[in-house]
């Protein structure tokens, strides 16, 4: 069995993310439960590599809602062109408001503690590419949350 490296990269927090004209787009943080007639748009589950679309689903279930989904574009990145045309609303980790419109709120979700969105690397651990310690040196340098875990496969 080959062993492999994982080390996170960086943890954020998932957002609600609305247009600024939405009737809730002011508020601090949201319930999901508060979003039970709203449209959902989120990432199609069969191009979604990280399970976004199960764990949206989970998360609004777990707060007693199923959510209204009218669109599951294929490529993430058309998620908040859509919430801009104001199609509907959606969930997305905080780094997207870096690159979405400035017409798009970012709301922090009441209650989701403990369900950061984790972005890591993985790498083979007897591999001896050099370019792997030296992107793992910068990374330590640059963000010092990094946890490696060795895994079976």
């Amino acid at each position: 069995m080959e062993e492999i490296e994982i080390q996170t990269v960086t943890k954020e927090k998932y957002c609600i993310v609305m247009h600024e004209n939405h009737p809730l787009a002011n508020n601090q943080k949201i319930k999901l439960a508060d979003l039970a007639n709203e449209p959902f748009i989120i990432h199609n589950r069969h191009d979604s590599p990280v399970g976004s679309y199960d764990f949206i689903v989970h998360l609004c279930e777990q707060s007693g809602l199923t959510p209204k989904i009218v669109s599951q574009p294929r490529f993430v990145d058309t998620v908040p062109i859509l919430v801009e045309s104001e199609i509907g609303i959606s969930v997305l980790p905080k780094s997207f408001e870096a690159v979405s419109s400035p017409s798009l709120r970012f709301i922090e979700i009441d209650g989701l503690e403990g369900h950061d969105f984790e972005l890591v690397m993985a790498w083979k651990k007897n591999n001896l590419n050099p370019s792997i310690s030296m992107f793992l040196n910068v990374l330590s340098e640059k963000n010092p949350i990094n946890k490696k875990k060795t895994c079976q496969l």
